[in-house]
């Protein structure tokens, strides 16, 4: 008995250039500014144009639901403290977390510039989408990096058969 043929799944492309102007505008249209916009496209077209689509823009239904709900706030501005030469703080009032991301690798790269290390911590934050957009914020600019996130717990403590 032959089985039936598998369904042909059509694909789309579409330009990189014309996706992050799409994305930009669906942003802006759900009242993030053009500015934050702009960072959080190329975020997300970056991760789908390395691969990542968990981390592209499929993502862009979750964050406009969060912005709905009041989960995420469009409109927040990010707060800066600057605790040491080296070392910042950002609150991210809750605004996307590309947002947040992006301004800690530029003061972290401008400290590392002067003072050969540069170290933002970031609290308040959402999502930031795949961490290698930010890594290579640092190598365009001479620089290594290294970024970290917490997460919610996927797994069970070894041992434990609990998360925590």
């Amino acid at each position: 008995m032959a089985s039936a043929p598998e369904p042909q799944q059509s694909m789309t492309n579409i330009q990189p250039t014309s996706l992050t102007s799409f994305t930009q505008r669906l942003l802006e249209a759900n009242s993030v500014s053009p500015a934050h916009a702009a960072i959080i496209a190329k975020a997300l077209v970056l991760a789908d144009l390395r691969g990542i689509d968990t981390h592209g823009t499929q993502r862009l239904p979750s964050y406009l639901a969060r912005i709905r709900s009041g989960v995420l706030s469009p409109t927040a501005e990010p707060v800066l403290t600057q605790t040491t030469p080296v070392a910042a703080h950002i609150d991210g009032k809750n605004a996307f977390g590309f947002v947040s991301a992006h301004q800690g690798m530029e003061v972290a790269i401008e400290a590392a510039k002067v003072y050969g290390i540069g170290m933002v911590s970031i609290s308040h934050s959402n999502h930031f989408g795949m961490s290698a957009w930010l890594v290579q914020q640092a190598l365009d600019a001479g620089l290594m990096s290294l970024v970290f996130t917490n997460s919610s717990p996927v797994r069970a403590v070894v041992g434990t058969g609990a998360r925590s």
